[in-house]
């Protein structure tokens, strides 16, 4: 998972406030069979509460080895803590497909 600003380099600090950005997953095959699932993308202010949450419908086809999903976030009323991606059966199964993954920004 990376953090890219908008002109699509990479970025290692928490987006400003008030900025927009994109995130990219890339995600190696889980399974040997193809799967239909759902990335969700979660992003965490300093508190733990929740500022943004995105997600887009994944089919993992056996004849790739990765997928790659863009989110573009809007800009955060507050400052952002940590940025989680999860891979999940559905959006109301909620079963994890793969790890979760998580970007922390340190100040």
């Amino acid at each position: 998972m990376s953090i890219l600003n908008q002109v699509g380099e990479v970025i290692s600090t928490a987006p400003q406030i008030n900025e927009n950005f994109n995130v990219k997953i890339e995600v190696n095959k889980i399974k040997s069979n193809d799967i239909n699932g759902y990335i969700i993308l979660a992003v965490y202010d300093m508190k733990g509460g929740l500022l943004n949450i995105d997600c887009a419908e994944a089919n993992f086809d056996t004849n790739s080895d990765y997928a790659s999903f863009d989110f573009s976030i809007p800009a955060q009323r507050a400052e952002i803590d940590s940025i989680r991606a999860f891979i999940w059966s559905g959006v109301n199964s909620m079963n994890p497909l793969a790890e979760t993954k998580t970007i922390y920004f340190t100040n």
